[in-house]
Order: C-alpha cells, then sequence, then structure tokens
C-alpha cells in the first residue's frame, strides 16, 4: 500500500483496496470513498522518496476481518508539509482469497502541529481513553464539530 502511495500508481492503489475504502489522513482529511481516496493518493500533493515501516502488529477479529497497527516515515512532503513519524491502523477485510485494505486512520506523532488543515488547527495529544486517535481536525470533519 505504502509503496503505492509513494509511486502514486492509481492501478496497485485501486487492486489493494475494498470497493467501500474510507480513510483519515494525517491532516485530518476524511476521504470517504474510494473515488476520493484514489484521487487523492495518486495525486501530485505528495513528493516522498521513501518510506519505512515498523512496529507493526495484527490482530484477527474474525476469520474475515483483520487490524493491523504499525509506525511509519515518508522522506518528503505532502501538501508542502514534511511528513514526520506517523501512526497508523487499518481494517483489511478478505474477499474470497484476497485481503483488501477497508478502512484506515493515521495520525502523526504526539504533540506534532497540525498547519493549514482546513477551519481548524490543533496539536495531536494521545488519548488517555482506550479508543484509537485522531487528529483534531479529523474529528471535527468526521462529526462536523465546528472549530473553537
Amino acid at each position: 500500500m505504502w509503496e503505492a502511495w509513494r509511486a502514486h500508481d492509481a492501478k496497485k492503489l485501486a487492486d489493494l483496496t475494498a470497493r467501500d475504502i474510507s480513510f483519515i489522513n494525517i491532516f485530518g482529511v476524511y476521504l470517504a470513498t474510494k473515488s476520493d481516496a484514489l484521487q487523492d493518493w495518486s495525486g501530485t500533493y505528495c513528493d516522498v522518496k521513501s518510506i519505512s515501516l515498523t512496529d507493526a502488529a495484527g490482530t484477527m477479529l474474525s476469520p474475515m476481518v483483520g487490524i493491523l497497527t504499525f509506525k511509519a516515515g515518508a522522506d518528503g512532503t505532502c501538501y508542502g508539509q514534511k511528513v514526520g513519524p506517523v501512526w497508523g491502523s487499518s481494517v483489511y477485510v478478505k474477499y474470497g482469497d484476497v485481503w483488501k485494505w477497508t478502512f484506515g486512520i493515521n495520525y502523526p506523532q504526539a504533540g506534532r502541529a497540525l498547519r493549514d488543515c482546513g477551519a481548524c488547527s490543533g496539536v495531536f495529544q494521545p488519548s488517555t481513553q482506550p479508543t484509537i486517535p485522531v487528529s483534531l481536525c479529523g474529528l471535527r470533519r468526521v462529526l462536523a464539530v465546528p472549530a473553537s
């Protein structure tokens, strides 16, 4: 997935994702449809030379559904901003013999400022609750909460 994103390979991205994928990126942008996601990922918004993935862990929720958590890094920029360390969670669903990515959320390293994310700004802080942390901007967009 990450290598296809780095290379802006729309065909490979389409092959690896489910028909109903949705995604929240590190800038808090909610990509609600596969079309939205493919347009964003295969566009020229990011210029990334290399990627790295570490600290991966998988959890099976059922024989057909699994969650992958990981830490990623990218040497490059997106929307003119340097891509720093990223923590991600991805949900995969098995279709026949093939696993497809169906939902994902990537969030920046704790304390990293979120700039130029539309009408809101903030600093990501990890949650003290047993939930998946999400950027302040992402929560506002998904839940339609006005910026304070």
